[in-house]
């Protein structure tokens, strides 16, 4: 009897997990990648999803990363190859909606500075949503509201973006 009930135990929070899971991802709204481009190393994804969910994972990016950004193709839920560190937490709703808002008014938009890129020992950003891609250098933002963005999302993250120089 005790197998039996351990069983269903088990069953209802696995099923329970995965139903989380799905609505967490189905709801992607947007997400920031945070990485140094020396090295493969040290790499923060920032996901913010509609129920005002935020995700922060910390580790390793996949090795064609680089390459397909270039190309434009970022499209996978989660570049962060080898995860060190994962953090999930909650934004209130007003912060949620002026990110949103944010996002809006750079809906369909493409700003792409891949030439940041080839600068080894500096960090960049890359914004994605589902219509929009935005990569930057870290110091060089040609854009308010993608910079907004992009210090929104790392103060609210729940695990902390560690961005400092190498000497």
């Amino acid at each position: 009897m005790k197998y039996i009930f351990g069983i269903f135990i088990l069953s209802c929070l696995l099923s329970c997990s995965n139903h989380i899971k799905r609505e967490i991802n189905d709801g992607l709204l947007c997400k920031c990648i945070i990485f140094p481009t020396g090295t493969l190393n040290e790499t923060y994804q920032i996901n913010l999803y509609e129920n005002g969910t935020i995700c922060t994972f910390y580790g390793t990016r996949d090795k064609n990363f680089d390459v397909r950004t270039e190309r434009g193709e970022t499209t996978e839920k989660v570049v962060v190859e080898s995860i060190k560190k994962k953090m999930t937490g909650k934004i209130k709703h007003e912060e949620l909606a002026e990110i949103k808002q944010c996002l809006l008014r750079n809906e369909e938009k493409r700003c792409f500075h891949s030439e940041h890129m080839n600068n080894k020992d500096s960090w960049c950003v890359l914004i994605e949503t589902h219509k929009s891609t935005f990569l930057h250098g870290l110091c060089d933002f040609d854009n308010n509201n993608v910079e907004h963005i992009y210090n929104q999302l790392k103060e609210k993250s729940p695990l902390h973006v560690n961005i400092h120089g190498w000497s």
